[in-house]
């Protein structure tokens, strides 16, 4: 017997990762997991953990489990069939109109298969196109989901760059961060006040005219690719819930396309107290179910012609580690979370050398060199080593003493980005300094402490040497 379906559970459970559908819900996020959607386990701290597939994640705390469909049913309280219409219907992945589905019944249950990685690689020959954003919006309704997600992020950044924008923008680095805007990653930064978000969707309706099909399907694509919301049936702005001060738009950039957007992180100059108590910064628009972003600061350029690159943690490090006054830049990137680089995306950065410079806490540290569980007697109270020198010597002092007293031990390895880019094949180590100086980079520049850590100006360097700053030695 024949049917059609209203949704294809495997084409979801293919396209879609478990990050894009915490997104979609609202789930909030604080480094590199998100709040547990269980009830009665509501905490301050999010504790549900990604999987590297990004297929199935779980609660660290409660020890729930989910995939993209039981998340669905436990936060939305749907049923299975509800689940799969509303994953269809948010990300628009719907069933091959030209295929025969025959229902199937499993007996047994069979283990799942670990899905190998399969690794991008950068094409050093393939030279960066450039696009004509007029032309695109003249043929709007004629391109795929993936050009028209492009285009208008692509526009939202356009606005965000206009003079008036910037100079708010500058005085906000200047004053609040102690960042140089001329350094060339605070340079790539957009912005936007308040008062020009309803500004910029007058322009945008300009563009196509206002109730045309194509700005009707412009303003959807808005709203579907997180960056527009509806409110008593009018399109606005996702963050209004944020209103003071203005926000950040740090891009992401396509890898073949000259200055293409394909996802942003909103850094808000005045975050709300819910979102100061949670050590919330930075929120994402993105539509990974479409184009996964890469982390801000990646771009061809980058991977083209350097062969060490500094990763931080957030944006505002980047644009610290980069220099005031400093003739060269410092390249890196920042990752938004140990899932802001997929592992996919980590083989594009074979044949570099990447330099960890995370935060000095212990949150930072765990996410640069993994950890370790170790639990006695199946107990919940757990405790966390980190997989660097002096905490695997601590873990394996406390495994003597434990062995010593015959008492049951279990472990749990968890990988941070030094395993992770291990994996990919990617050379990778993390640097470290005195905590007093600063708690993260940013911190550091703004103590005026940064020639403690890196080596800053060009005497004494050889010129064969790609960086002005380098990391300084014990």
């Amino acid at each position: 017997m024949s049917y059609t379906p209203t949704f294809d559970k495997e084409k979801l459970k293919e396209k879609i990762g478990v990050t894009a559908v915490m997104d979609a819900l609202g789930i909030p996020m604080q480094r590199d997991k998100y709040e547990c959607i269980t009830e009665h386990k509501k905490r301050k701290q999010p504790t549900v953990h990604i999987f590297d597939d990004d297929k199935s994640c779980r609660c660290i705390d409660c020890g729930e489990s989910r995939d993209i469909f039981t998340l669905v049913e436990d936060y939305k309280g749907m049923s299975f069939l509800e689940a799969g219409r509303w994953l269809a219907d948010t990300f628009r992945i719907y069933p091959d109109p030209n295929r025969t589905y025959t229902p199937t019944v499993s007996t047994a249950h069979t283990a799942p298969v670990t899905r190998e990685v399969e690794y991008l690689v950068f094409d050093k020959d393939r030279t960066p196109t450039a696009i004509d954003l007029r032309k695109a919006l003249e043929i709007y309704d004629e391109l795929s989901d993936q050009q028209r997600l492009k285009v208008g992020y692509t526009l939202i950044y356009q606005f965000t760059r206009q003079p008036e924008q910037l100079k708010k923008k500058n005085k906000y680095l200047e004053e609040k961060r102690g960042i140089d805007p001329k350094n060339i990653y605070a340079q790539s930064i957009g912005y936007l006040d308040q008062e020009s978000l309803g500004e910029m969707l007058k322009t945008f309706r300009g563009l196509f005219g206002k109730g045309t099909p194509r700005q009707e399907l412009f303003e959807q694509d808005l709203i579907d690719n997180g960056f527009l919301k509806r409110e008593l049936g009018l399109p606005t702005f996702k963050f209004n819930y944020i209103r003071e001060g203005g926000f950040l738009f740090i891009p992401s950039f396509d890898l073949y396309t000259v200055n293409e957007v394909t996802g942003f992180m909103l850094r808000p100059t005045e975050p709300t107290s819910a979102m100061r108590a949670d050590g919330v910064k930075e929120l994402q628009i993105s539509n990974t179910a479409l184009v996964k972003p890469l982390p801000f600061g990646v771009t061809n350029r980058t991977l083209r012609t350097h062969t060490t690159l500094f990763a931080t943690e957030g944006s505002m490090d980047l644009c610290s580690i980069t220099g005031n006054n400093e003739k060269v830049t410092n390249p890196g990137f920042a990752i938004p979370g140990t899932h802001g680089l997929s592992q996919e995306q980590m083989g594009l950065f074979r044949g570099i050398k990447v330099i960890l410079a995370y935060d000095q806490d212990k949150a930072g540290q765990k996410a640069a060199n993994g950890y370790v569980t170790l639990s006695v007697e199946k107990s919940k109270n757990k405790e966390e080593f980190i997989r660097n020198e002096s905490g695997m010597a601590a873990y394996h002092k406390r495994i003597s003493e434990l062995g010593e007293e015959n008492l049951e031990i279990e472990t749990d390895y968890q990988d941070g980005m030094k395993q992770k880019f291990k994996k990919a094949g990617v050379e990778s180590d993390v640097l470290n300094w005195d905590p007093a100086i600063g708690g993260d980079l940013n911190d550091v520049r703004r103590n005026g402490k940064m020639s403690e850590i890196f080596i800053i100006g060009d005497e004494g360097r050889s010129p064969t040497q790609e960086n002005t700053i380098a990391p300084a030695k014990p």
